[in-house]
């Protein structure tokens, strides 16, 4: 069995972010092309290499997930009583062709590697329910400083004490809706 892809598949996947970018203001460089009304393997299917049902699933399960929209990376460091610090995060929002499959990722690191907080989320739209489930973990860090005397050993002395206070939050969500039009739905999370 022989299927014929055209040489513009890749194209496929960028269709669907010069769309989505051009909407939001942002922007990659438009493509001059696409793959609108191509029929993969249809030169197979004529040549009896694969079934008419081949033909209708490769077509349907034609495309990929890409990126279609990279945050705005940050980066800093700084220095405070407590010490010198640096921190820096990122996000992507990946899909497939035509915005069923959707991945969100965000990354948040600090020079402390057990201050690690981020976020994945998979949304799926194949169906008339929309369902997405992800996972996070958000550090919380507050710190204090204390001064002031104590009697060690029989001696007053001058104590400096600094407190570091570290919560992490993990969580995990779910989502369901169901959209009536363009502009209504009923949602559960």
């Amino acid at each position: 069995m022989s299927i014929e892809r055209c040489a513009e598949a890749p194209a496929a996947r960028q269709v669907m972010m010069i769309r989505v970018e051009k909407k939001i203001g942002r922007g990659f460089a438009g493509r001059p092309y696409d793959n609108v009304g191509v029929q993969y393997g249809l030169r197979a299917l004529f040549a009896g290499d694969i079934s008419p049902a081949q033909f209708v699933d490769l077509n349907a399960k034609v495309g990929g997930v890409d990126i279609d929209y990279a945050g705005q990376p940050m980066f800093g460091v700084g220095t405070d009583p407590f010490g010198t610090y640096a921190a820096g995060g990122v996000s992507f929002l990946f899909s497939d062709t035509l915005g069923n499959h959707v991945l969100a990722t965000s990354v948040q690191v600090t020079n402390r590697f057990d201050e690690f907080g981020g976020q994945l989320f998979y949304l799926n739209r194949t169906h008339r329910w929309n369902w997405g489930v992800g996972v996070d973990q958000t550090p919380y860090i507050s710190s204090a400083f204390a001064t002031g005397f104590d009697t060690v050993n029989g001696q007053n002395v001058y104590i400096e004490r600094e407190y570091r206070i570290k919560q992490i939050d993990r969580g995990f969500s779910g989502l369901i809706s169901y959209p009536f039009n363009a502009a209504r739905r009923v949602e559960f999370s």
